[in-house]
This record gives structure tokens, sequence and C-alpha cells, in this order.
């Protein structure tokens, strides 16, 4: 009689509905309803629990990076603004921090990525920081990363354009390479500083 392979995944919920566990496993059978815990063929392979905060919010993940016995080593750890956007996460099985500041409306304002595993090489990271017009439509986005980055240990800038419909209409980078700007209605990159 032929024996069939499952993958089982398994949840758990919070009294208010939230997902706290997910719980993966292999399981030989050729009856699914006998993939269960405690079960001989099953093969159990980790699970990932999430962990929430008093106003609903996901605090913590353990689980993503495990041991060679899947016993989980690294957390991902959020913390939020007063008005509910993320303030910081660190993922500790990437050695990343994300911080994250904001104007008084709620728009983000600064982005800084740093550790071990940020991109710009090192611990130096990356951190990119915006600007808006009324409409809420970035205008200004600079990016800068370390040595070993695309932008060099320099502070590079990106601008865009809107016309009166509030839609893309131009843009100027320094972080391309080579360095371009486009203009609404030409399909090909327009020479830089022409009409932007």
């Amino acid at each position: 009689m032929p024996v069939t392979v499952y993958r089982s995944v398994r949840y758990d919920y919070a009294p208010a509905g939230m997902k706290t566990v997910t719980q993966t496993a292999q399981c030989k059978s050729d009856v699914p309803t006998a993939c269960v815990p405690g079960y001989p063929e099953y093969s159990g392979a980790g699970f990932v629990k999430l962990n929430y905060g008093a106003n609903g919010r996901l605090s913590s993940q353990m689980g993503r990076e495990r041991a060679s016995d899947e016993t989980p080593t690294k957390s991902i750890t959020t913390t939020y603004a007063q008005h509910g956007g993320p303030a910081q996460i660190i993922d500790g099985s990437s050695d990343i921090t994300l911080s994250v500041g904001y104007y008084l409306d709620g728009t983000q304002r600064r982005v800084a990525e740093s550790g071990v595993g940020a991109g710009g090489g090192g611990n130096v990271g990356n951190t990119n920081t915006y600007a808006y017009n009324g409409a809420g439509a970035v205008t200004v986005r600079t990016d800068r990363t370390g040595a070993a980055g695309v932008t060099g240990d320099e502070t590079l800038t990106t601008s865009y354009r809107y016309n009166a419909a509030g839609l893309p209409a131009g843009m100027a980078s320094q972080v391309e390479s080579p360095r371009v700007s486009w203009r609404l209605g030409y399909l090909e990159p327009a020479p830089v500083g022409t009409g932007v």
C-alpha cells in the first residue's frame, strides 16, 4: 500500500483572532487526518511564534532562524511610533536594524538601515530621507550608503516633478548610473538637466 507524504501547516490564534503560531511538519500517511503532533510519522519542521502588544500590533517574531535541532535562535522585534507606524525594526536573523522617523502628519521623513547585515558595507548601513509636496507626493529623496554601497559614502538626490493632475511628470536622479533624468512622454531618458 503506497504511503503519501504530506506537508502539514497548523495555526494557532489568540482570542482576538490574531495568528500566534505557524507550525510546519512533514507527515507520511495515507490518511491526512492522522497528520497531527504525536503521530509516529509526524516530523516537525519548526514553528514561527508571533507576539502582539496591548494595541494589537505585532511586536516580535520568533522562529524564522533556527538552530540544527530546530530550536528558534533569534527574533525580529518591532516598536511603533505614537501614530502607529513602525519606529524601529530589529532583525536579529540578518543583523539589520531599521529606524524610521516621521513628519507630524505621519509621512516618512527618514529611514536608516544599520548593522553588520546592512547593504552599505561593514556596519555603516544606508540612510534615506524624504520631502513631500502639499499633496503628499515625494518630491525629493536622498540616498546614502557606506563606501561599499551604490552611493560610495556620498549623499545623492533623486527629485520628482508632477503635473497639475498630480501625476508624475519628470524625475532627475544622481543615484542612477549613468545619472539620468526623464520627462513625461519620453520613452528614453532625457539628457541630464533638460527640462525636468
